[in-house]
């Protein structure tokens, strides 16, 4: 790839067949200003690189870019050409690298983010519909004819550039005397160490619902340890319950939840949102709201329970027809008793006549 950023390049004119002219327009400008502006004197036609003055590109007069053409066809051997070329593409390669790169980098900016995106009360009903439990159909459905993705939609939001969150530690826009963040009454102990944190830093990479969805498992599992030990400690009730919540936090993303999220929240972290917190939101999905699921699998419990109780009564009934009058235990014990006595009574008779045939016949061989 020649051309870094569309706008620098200039349109391929119908003229242009030759090599050099190719090489020119698909080249990026900015990058061959400055190469042509860096060139050893000696590598020119001329003795003289490119004019220092000549800054971007899409900044220059048309008779300027002429100039900059005319340099690059008329004042440089195929030699300086070829070796200014290569190195523009390879540095168009390493910024795709850092790119890519920086794509696969997850700060704490991006986490708390996603964060803010959970209790955004806009949300809510697409975060419902992303937690709760899908049907069959939806499990085995890949080209979104059944449903569409809601991490996806939640993606959307994310990267929103007009979303914006603040830092809910410290009061935006204030600093004191000495020229130091202001933190919220009461949160001094995560601002201290998330002061820092900027929810929509403009230079975030954009991500996907496939992102969201794999760190939002990772938030979720983090929250959840800090959540269930600072419980186990007994004191929710703590008159500084931020420094309670900083005890038992493993990192700034954990520490700074407490500051936007309720206990509502942290109970609902991982679950479809109640119904009555969809309703805040204009959004109500009455079929698959937590108390609805609740219901179902109350209703579930009792079938089961139904079922255990007719194979108890079924089992019962066998027993009791044993032992109904006329048929005691024992009764039937001893007629079966009976049976297997005729059946040894019958094989002995037949033992009996089978040795009385053999003691015959071997007399009569002996005569």
């Amino acid at each position: 790839m020649l051309v870094e950023d569309a706008t620098n390049a200039e349109p391929i004119a119908m003229h242009a067949t030759n090599p050099v002219d190719n090489a020119f327009l698909l080249l990026d400008k900015d990058k061959l200003i400055k190469a042509l502006q860096d060139i050893e004197p000696a590598k020119c036609i001329n003795g003289k690189p490119l004019f220092k003055s000549y800054g971007k590109w899409n900044g220059l007069k048309q008779d300027q870019r002429v100039k900059v053409k005319q340099f690059w066809t008329a004042n440089l051997d195929d030699a300086a050409r070829q070796s200014i070329q290569d190195s523009i593409v390879q540095a168009v390669e390493n910024a795709e690298s850092d790119e890519t790169a920086r794509q696969a980098l997850t700060s704490k900016h991006d986490k708390v983010r996603l964060l803010h995106l959970r209790v955004d009360p806009s949300m809510a009903g697409i975060w419902t519909s992303a937690l709760r439990e899908k049907t069959r159909q939806e499990l085995d459905d890949r080209t979104g004819a059944v449903f569409e993705d809601p991490y996806s939609k939640l993606a959307e939001k994310f990267n929103d550039p007009s979303n914006i969150y603040q830092n809910a530690t410290i009061i935006p826009g204030k600093i004191d005397a000495n020229g130091c963040y202001c933190s919220v009454p009461g949160m001094e102990s995560l601002a201290f160490k998330c002061y820092d944190i900027d929810p929509s830093m403009p230079t975030r990479p954009l991500r996907d619902g496939g992102w969201l969805r794999t760190k939002f498992k990772e938030l979720k599992t983090a929250i959840t340890k800090c959540y269930a030990r600072f419980l186990r400690s007994g004191n929710q009730d703590a008159e500084h319950i931020y420094d309670e919540w900083a005890l038992f936090a493993d990192d700034d993303v954990t520490l700074y939840s407490k500051a936007i999220m309720t206990k509502a929240d942290m109970d609902y972290l991982g679950k479809a949102i109640p119904e009555e917190a969809q309703s805040d939101t204009g959004v109500v999905d009455e079929s698959d709201s937590l108390e609805k699921r609740a219901e179902r699998a109350a209703a579930r419990k009792r079938q089961r329970s139904d079922k255990r109780k007719r194979d108890e009564n079924s089992r019962e009934d066998d027993v009791s027809e044993m032992s109904s009058p006329g048929r005691s235990f024992p009764t039937v014990l001893d007629a079966r008793l009976k049976a297997f006595a005729e059946i040894e009574a019958k094989k002995l008779e037949n033992d009996t006549l089978r040795l009385d045939q053999e003691a015959l016949r071997f007399e009569q061989e002996s005569l």
